[in-house]
């Protein structure tokens, strides 16, 4: 069934970028501006990784999978994202104007993707979306500041889940790592051993689920259960 005009607004204004903007406001910036809409099958790829960022790209319908892979190859991150989502503005400007997570579509998706040049109309012209973005920026920008002074935790568990929360773009929901068991325990600064006993007592307790190379679980860990 087609989607009515007012139905598309109402994602449009769900969106992190027009979040408190009016419909009055929002139908100008659909008449000025070229908003490039495109639909994706299941299993469809909507951008790779290293694709070049000339576009800010709003997820406005559907659930994504979200792939990032390590420096070394030695591990990669699956994540399930759902609608409204903003994928890496970070990477629109600066240094390095590539993404470093694909998306692939595990629903029927909906995307908006807006140009560079268009971005920056908008920010001049609307100051709700100026702020709307900014603020996404500095949260992002933030995020990553606090790394160096935060207390380093002790215990497995709590390392575990430092280096998950830090691998992650999303704080929230499933999340697929595909790691061999001796490597993450040489990066969590334990032994294999121990890792392991750590590992099958979070799975006893619901916390995560394992296959050889691969640890499943749904963001954010309840620890106290």
């Amino acid at each position: 069934m087609k989607e009515s005009s007012t139905q598309m607004y109402d994602r449009l204004l769900s969106l992190p970028l027009f979040l408190g903007m009016s419909q009055s406001d929002l139908h100008e910036v659909a008449a000025h501006t070229p908003l490039a809409f495109s639909t994706y099958a299941i299993g469809s790829t909507i951008v790779s990784i290293d694709d070049v960022s000339d576009s800010l790209l709003l997820l406005i319908q559907g659930d994504v999978m979200s792939h990032m892979e390590s420096y070394d190859r030695e591990w990669t991150l699956d994540e399930r994202l759902h609608s409204p989502y903003m994928h890496q503005p970070e990477h629109l400007f600066g240094w390095h104007q590539r993404y470093t997570r694909s998306l692939r579509a595990l629903t029927p998706c909906q995307v908006l993707r807006i140009t560079k040049h268009d971005v920056l109309t908008l920010l001049s012209q609307f100051q709700t979306i100026r702020f709307n973005l900014l603020n996404t920026l500095c949260i992002r920008a933030q995020r990553m500041s606090v790394l160096p002074r935060r207390i380093h935790p002790t215990g497995i568990a709590a390392k575990l889940q430092r280096w998950i929360d830090d691998a992650c773009d999303s704080p929230m929901g499933e999340k697929t790592f595909h790691i061999r068991m001796t490597y993450l325990a040489q990066v969590l600064g334990e032994s294999r051993l121990n890792l392991s006993r750590c590992l099958h007592r979070m799975e006893e307790e619901g916390l995560l689920s394992m296959r050889r190379g691969e640890i499943h679980l749904t963001l954010p860990l309840n620890m106290d259960k």
